[in-house]
């Protein structure tokens, strides 16, 4: 049976962790879900993962014992500083990270044979999560005692140790009346078949597939945050003819948003950005992103976007659809939350399959 997280939160808080940080991870749900529920503790959910582990060490400086909370899908992000800050600095904390392993869909699995490697080369003091709460509290403690000694330690943790979040206290944020699947259906219908589309990891690009599955997709699978980034790539280097269409989340954009400033200074015409926004990580559990106090439009804008507009309407939508200008454009779509459809991309197609087909569309 997978363990509560108001236990794990319980014995976290016993050994005097009570400043949180993270990037939210569906293995780790049960414990996001405890953490929102506890007005003893401080959370702040980062954009990703190495600001995660830098607000810890800011937590540090100040006194506070801290814990960041991950995937090891996101460990890439961590090492710079990791190495550079935490440990350099001797600015310790618990790190729990929620471990994949070879089984697990490709995107993870070249991490999943790394994580615990990764992070013991990096002078990490590492225990595996016991899936007893006596066990887990004689773990906590150890690392604990690490953490006092000045070291950062770290916590793995497996499928199935952790509950899942609770669906009563997913997040209050509330993004639009607009669903995904009719975003999907009016871009996919503004479209000619010479364009491509480039859809972020999670629900975007599984319910991309579900609706209108082409070979002039590209569903990103990990890398989370990036898309925009493949699609100023493609932009730069395919026909002027082709419209390239990137389908990004709210909290995928957040983590990488300085990108919006390279895509501004390259400005490539043909790129259209559309930015689905339902304030929610809706893929790990519908836990909170911090766009409910960023617009979006005004930082695309800002970055030397050439338009950029809110749509709160599916008409105003298919309206900025219409309307389209050379770009670089942002069209910032406030959608519904809703579930995570059931399929996963990677169980229809080998991941090599997606990029081969997309880039011979991209050649004829």
């Amino acid at each position: 049976m997978a363990l509560s997280g108001a236990d794990i939160l319980q014995l976290l808080k016993s050994n005097g962790f009570r400043a949180y940080s993270g990037v939210p991870c569906s293995r780790l749900g049960g414990l996001f879900s405890a953490l929102r529920c506890d007005d003893g503790v401080q959370y702040v959910a980062a954009a990703n993962e190495g600001a995660a582990l830098a607000v810890a060490a800011g937590f540090q400086l100040a006194g506070r014992k801290s814990c960041v909370m991950l995937q090891d899908s996101g460990l890439g992000n961590l090492l710079n500083p990791l190495t550079s800050l935490s440990t350099a600095y001797r600015l310790p904390c618990l790190i729990i990270v929620s471990v994949h392993d070879e089984n697990d869909e490709a995107q993870h699995r070249g991490m999943a044979g790394l994580n615990q490697t990764l992070l013991e080369h990096c002078g990490i003091v590492c225990a595996r999560a016991p899936r007893e709460v006596n066990d887990l509290a004689s773990s906590i403690s150890l690392l604990s005692a690490a953490v006092e000694r000045g070291d950062t330690a770290a916590l793995l943790v497996a499928a199935g140790t952790v509950e899942r979040a609770s669906p009563t206290t997913m997040s209050d944020s509330v993004g639009g009346a607009i669903s995904t699947e009719s975003v999907i259906s009016s871009v996919v219908e503004s479209l000619d078949m010479r364009d491509v589309l480039i859809a972020t990891t999670g629900l975007t690009g599984r319910q991309l597939m579900l609706q209108a599955d082409s070979q002039r997709n590209f569903y990103m699978l990990g890398s989370m945050g990036h898309a925009i980034a493949i699609g100023l790539g493609v932009a730069l280097s395919a026909s002027p003819m082709r419209k390239v269409v990137v389908l990004d989340g709210d909290g995928a954009a957040l983590m990488h948003l300085g990108t919006l400033s390279t895509v501004g200074h390259y400005a490539p015409p043909t790129l259209l950005h559309i930015i689905l926004d339902n304030g929610t990580y809706a893929t790990t559990g519908g836990q909170s992103t911090t766009s409910s106090t960023t617009s979006f439009a005004d930082c695309a804008t800002a970055c030397g976007y050439a338009n950029a507009s809110l749509c709160r309407t599916i008409e105003e939508l298919e309206l900025a659809l219409r309307c389209w200008r050379p770009g670089p454009s942002l069209l910032w779509v406030k959608t519904a939350t809703q579930e995570e459809p059931p399929l996963s991309v990677a169980s229809r197609y080998e991941l090599p399959l997606i990029g081969c087909r997309f880039a011979s569309h991209l050649m004829s």
